[in-house]
C-alpha cells in the first residue's frame, strides 16, 4: 500500500498569449510607455482574473487501476473532474483582447497529489475558462465487484501565469491558487485544529488483507473460520471446512476437502479441485479447467472457465457462464441467462428465468427452458423439450 502522502506541489499554467489586435485595447495606457507593464492596477484594467478562493477535493467515488489476476483491486486513485481553476476576461472597452485558449499550458512539476491528470478550456474571444481533472491519492485499497479505497490528503499550490503582449507593450499577471485533497473523515482547511483519535476499528481492518492464509504447496487440516477474507495460495490444500465472512481467494492447482462457503465471493485459479459443496453470497468464479464433485450454490453470478468438468447442480441467483469444452452432469439453474461455450456438453436440464446462449456445437441431452430468448449456434443438439419465449438462430 502506498503511504499517505501530503505533497505540496506547484502546476503552472504558462504561456497564456493573447496578441493585441488594435492599439485601442491600451487606450488607458500612456502612449509613450516602454516594453513592461506589470502594474497591478493597469494589467487588471486590462484582464480580468476570477479564481475560486481555494480547491477541497473531497467526495468522489474510488476508482480501481490495477487488479491482482483473481480480481482483487490493489491499486487506484479518486478523480474531481472539472474543477473550475480560472476564468480569464478581456476587460478592455472594446473587447480587443483575443484570447486564444490554445495558448495555455500547464506543466505538473513534482508528480505529487493532487495530480493533474486533465486540462480544459472553454472559451475564446473575450473569455476563457480553465477548469482541470485531479486525482487525490488511495489508501487502504481493496474489493472484488465494488472496489474500495480511503482518500488520503494532499496539498497543492496551483501558480497561474497569464501574459499578453501587443509590440513593447505587455501585461503580466500571476495568481496563486490552493489545491488540497481532503483525508476522509477529516475536516476541510480552515475547519479547526481539532482530530479524530479514535482510527483504530477502521484502519485496523484492510480490505485487501487476509484474516487466514494457507501458503503455497502447504497443507491446511484445521477448520477456518473468520470474519473476513482467506486466501489459499498455489499448489495448496485445505482438509477441513472454510467459512468466510467476505471473500475466499484460491490460487492455481488448489485442492480443497470440505465445504467452502463465503459471505462474499469465492474466486479460484486455473486447475481448481474442490470435493465438496462451495456456496457464495456473491459470484463463484473458476479458472480454467475446474472439476466439482458437489453442488455449486451462488447470490451472484457463477463463471467457469474451458474445459470445466461440474457434477452436480449448479445454481445462480444471477447469470450462469461455462467455457469451451465444458462438461456438466447435472442440472443448471440461473436467476438470469445461461451461457453454455461451444462444444459443451449439459447431460441434465437447463433452466434459465433470462435468456438461453448455446454457443456452436453444444450438446443437451435433457429439456432446456428460458423465460427470455434461446439463441442457438451452429450444430447445436437438443434432445430433450424445448420452454422458451423465442428461438434466434444464432449460427
Amino acid at each position: 500500500m502506498k503511504a499517505v502522502k501530503t505533497i505540496g506541489f506547484v502546476f503552472v499554467l504558462v504561456g497564456v498569449a493573447a496578441i493585441l489586435v488594435s492599439t485601442g485595447a491600451f487606450s488607458a495606457l500612456d502612449a509613450d510607455r516602454s516594453v513592461d507593464v506589470t502594474v497591478a492596477d493597469d494589467a487588471n484594467a486590462l484582464l480580468g482574473i476570477d479564481t475560486p478562493d481555494e480547491v477541497v477535493l473531497e467526495g468522489e467515488e474510488f476508482e480501481c487501476t490495477e487488479y491482482t489476476w483473481w480480481g482483487w483491486c490493489t491499486d487506484g486513485y479518486f478523480e474531481y473532474e472539472n474543477e473550475q481553476l480560472v476564468t480569464i476576461t478581456d476587460q478592455t472597452d472594446d473587447g480587443a483582447l483575443d484570447l486564444d485558449e490554445n495558448a495555455i499550458g500547464v506543466s505538473d512539476t513534482t508528480g505529487g497529489y493532487p495530480q493533474l491528470a486533465d486540462l480544459e478550456t472553454d472559451g475564446s474571444g473575450d473569455e476563457i475558462v480553465v477548469s482541470g481533472t485531479l486525482q487525490c491519492d488511495a489508501e487502504n485499497v481493496g474489493g472484488w465487484l465494488v472496489p474500495s479505497g480511503d482518500q488520503q490528503s494532499g496539498e497543492t499550490t496551483l501558480a497561474i501565469d497569464i501574459e499578453t503582449s501587443e509590440g513593447a507593450v505587455t501585461v503580466d499577471l500571476e495568481r496563486e491558487l490552493a489545491a488540497t485533497c481532503l483525508e476522509d473523515g477529516a475536516d476541510g482547511p480552515g475547519d479547526g485544529d481539532e482530530s479524530d483519535d479514535d482510527d483504530g476499528s477502521d484502519d485496523d481492518e484492510t480490505s485487501g488483507e487476509f484474516d487466514a492464509v494457507v501458503e503455497s504447496g502447504s497443507s491446511s487440516d484445521d477448520e477456518i473460520d473468520v470474519p473476513g477474507n482467506v486466501l489459499l495460495e498455489d499448489h495448496a490444500n485445505a482438509n477441513d471446512e472454510i467459512t468466510a465472512g467476505g471473500d475466499i481467494v484460491i490460487g492455481n492447482d488448489v485442492r480443497t476437502n470440505d465445504e467452502l462457503e463465503a459471505g462474499g465471493n469465492v474466486v479460484a485459479g486455473d486447475e481448481f479441485r474442490p470435493n465438496d459443496e462451495i456456496s457464495a453470497a456473491g459470484d463463484i468464479s473458476f479458472g480454467s479447467n475446474p472439476h466439482t464433485t458437489n453442488e455449486l450454490e451462488a447470490g451472484g453470478d457463477v463463471t467457469l472457465g474451458n474445459d470445466a468438468q461440474v457434477n452436480d447442480e449448479l445454481e445462480a441467483d444471477g447469470d450462469i457462464t461455462i467455457g469451451d469444452h465444458s462438461q456438466l452432469t447435472d442440472e443448471l439453474e440461473a436467476g438470469g441467462d445461461i451461457t453454455i461455450g461451444a462444444h459443451s456438453q449439459v447431460n441434465d436440464e437447463l433452466e434459465a428465468d433470462g435468456d438461453s446462449f448455446l454457443r456452436e456445437g453444444v450438446t443437451v441431452t435433457d429439456d432446456v427452458s428460458a423465460d427470455g430468448t434461446l439463441y442457438r449456434g451452429c450444430d447445436v443438439t437438443i434432445h430433450g423439450e424445448i420452454d422458451i419465449g423465442e428461438e434466434v438462430d444464432d449460427c
